[in-house]
């Protein structure tokens, strides 16, 4: 269980970066995980341990008034602690903020753990990205979250 989720720092990069490589299959660079966290309209927040290591992490982006949940990753030694949960909470709390009422994400099909923390969260699939991820070819399942 985390002890602080906090926005994300330039500082945070090398890990992030780190994180990016051991949990995706078509991990995002150095660089524009860099230029994530410079984005204008961007979220980015890391789940602290007790110990103080950087968890996970989630990125989203914020636009005219919808949002995009693009990315959430936490290490394989601290799965199932609800870390995971926690980061998709804060990006909610932190739309609810904004009055963002709406957001979208895309998810591998096989992620059935994944796809249980969203829908937990009140996500719904509305559609489908036939052979939207490689390595391995997958589709994706569309969802969207849409706050009461």
């Amino acid at each position: 269980m985390p002890t602080t989720i906090r926005p994300a720092t330039a500082g945070d990069v090398p890990i992030l970066s780190a994180m990016e490589a051991a949990t995706f299959s078509e991990p995002w660079s150095e660089a524009a995980v860099a230029a994530h966290l410079a984005g204008e309209h961007h979220f980015a927040a890391v789940a602290l341990t007790e110990a103080g290591e950087v968890a996970g992490y989630l990125f989203g982006l914020v636009l005219s008034g919808e949002a995009e949940l693009l990315r959430v990753a936490v290490l394989p030694a601290h799965r199932h602690r609800g870390i995971g949960f926690h980061l998709v909470d804060a990006f909610l709390l932190h739309l609810a903020g904004q009055d963002v009422r709406t957001c979208f994400l895309e998810v591998r099909e096989s992620n059935s753990a994944a796809i249980g923390l969203y829908e937990e969260h009140g996500f719904t699939a509305v559609g489908r990205r036939k052979a939207y991820y490689r390595k391995p070819t997958e589709d994706a399942i569309v969802m969207r979250y849409e706050r009461k």
